[in-house]
Formats: C-alpha cells, structure tokens, sequence
C-alpha cells in the first residue's frame, strides 16, 4: 500500500473504531488494538491484539486503565517477551501501523479516549463527551502520560524502533 493510502486508512480505521464504541454505548471495558497496514488472511486492516487478556474485569479491578496498559505494554515487550511480541506482530506478513487503546474517563464529564500511537511516533487522539453527536480530535501535546508511552513502547517492540 503506498504511504499516502497508508495513513487515509490508518486515519479512517481509527474513526471507524471510535464509531463501533459509540455503537456499543458507554461503560465499556478498556480495549487495545493493534492497526496493520495488510490484513493478516482474510481479516480486515484492524486487528485485536488480545483482547481478552484486557477485557476481564479481575485484569482492570479498582487499577486505574492507565497503570494496567503500562503494566500489560512492559510484560509484552520485556526482555524475554519482546522477540515472541514482534513475531506474533508481524506475522503473515502483516505490518504494525500503531496501536489503539480506547477508554472511558470520568471527571466533570463522562468521556471516550481513543488514543494510538503510530509507526512515526506520531499521538492521535479522539474524545466523544457523553451526548455529543462525535469526537473531537485533540492535538497530540494535549496527552502526555502512561497511555501514550505505553503504546509507543508497544509499536517501538512491534517494529523493532
């Protein structure tokens, strides 16, 4: 795929995916992906990384998502893990574009973060307060913190950076 077409459907994932949460509705587990610029078979470009293993409410508990992603990101791409990582990564083919991790915060508002990290290093950030029609792109320096580094140590392992 060329670069261009890359990053138009990187682009178009990332809001597609937003849009199946909002489909679902609110109070929705945590969830990580992993988005890959050729499918892996007959899947399409998106593909779940292990979802099981973040879906489970005895993973998340009282933990903040923040802390358990960071703590998920380390065990996958440390020293003895990283090599079956990047392998399972890239399997069939199919190259690492960036990783997702999509959230619900609570504060004054109830909020979705759709957060990735691509190949670039690049943040991509996309927040939907509870009632509006769609999200809003937020700029990249907007979040900083454990959800960012720990997708960019995800995407760095997946891609040997």
């Amino acid at each position: 795929m060329a670069a261009d077409d890359m990053w138009t459907a990187f682009d178009a994932a990332l809001r597609e995916l937003e849009a199946e949460f909002e489909e679902r509705g609110w109070n929705q587990p945590p969830a990580l992906y992993g988005i890959f610029d050729r499918p892996a078979g007959d899947a399409d470009t998106r593909v779940l990384v292990w979802r099981q293993m973040l879906d489970r409410e005895d993973i998340w508990g009282s933990e903040h998502p923040a802390a358990i992603l960071t703590r998920v990101a380390r065990s996958w791409t440390g020293r003895d893990a990283a090599g079956r990582f990047r392998t399972a990564m890239n399997r069939n083919g199919r190259v690492p574009v960036a990783f997702v991790f999509v959230s619900e915060v609570w504060g004054d508002t109830h909020q979705r973060m759709t957060v990735a990290v691509d190949l670039r290093g690049d943040r991509h950030i996309l927040v939907r307060t509870r009632g509006q029609d769609r999200p809003r792109r937020m700029p990249p320096a907007s979040m900083g913190g454990q959800v960012p580094e720990a997708l960019a140590r995800l995407i760095g392992a997946a891609t040997e950076r």
